[in-house]
């Protein structure tokens, strides 16, 4: 919902920083990845993050995932609807659903940072956070600092987290 302008702008930065950043993310062991809706992403982007996620599927130090054209609703609606269209009759379960998100072997992650004073999801990861711990600051992601990450796995791990769910 951005103006065109803007996402022009952002496609740009976007290019520039995969291009130049793709070896270093190699040597360093990071395994790329994309999630949202690759329909609408321009061809020579799509081109791009293709290159990226086959140059660094090796790695096996950090995955990297970048969200780019996602939205958790979306995600969600996608999966809704592949399941529909290949439903055998059987019963969908939790399981099931996951198979069908955009990146259905990426496990639920233990902490959501939000940047920028935010304190909302916005529409991120809505299935897989659901037991996810939220830390959030009002440091801007530019600003982004080890520091200001030690904080938030600092206060992270000072949390006693439950998971909800049925008592036995």
């Amino acid at each position: 919902k951005r103006p065109q302008t803007e996402v022009k702008g952002l496609m740009s930065l976007f290019k520039f920083y995969i291009r130049k950043k793709i070896d270093e993310l190699r040597e360093e062991g990071v395994r790329l990845r994309f999630a949202g809706r690759m329909q609408g992403v321009p061809d020579d982007i799509r081109e791009i993050m293709y290159q990226a996620e086959n140059i660094t599927k090796v790695g096996e130090r950090l995955q990297l995932i970048v969200c780019l054209n996602y939205g958790g609703r979306q995600e969600i609606l996608d999966a809704i609807q592949h399941i529909v269209r290949e439903s055998d009759g059987t019963e969908i379960t939790e399981g099931t659903f996951r198979k069908y998100l955009y990146l259905p072997d990426v496990p639920d992650p233990d902490l959501i940072i939000r940047t920028s004073g935010e304190q909302r999801l916005s529409n991120f990861w809505l299935w897989q956070g659901a037991y996810s711990e939220l830390y959030f600051t009002s440091v801007l992601w530019p600003d982004f600092t080890e520091k200001t990450l030690k904080d938030a796995i600092d206060s992270f791990e000072k949390r006693d987290r439950r998971y909800g769910g049925i008592q036995s």
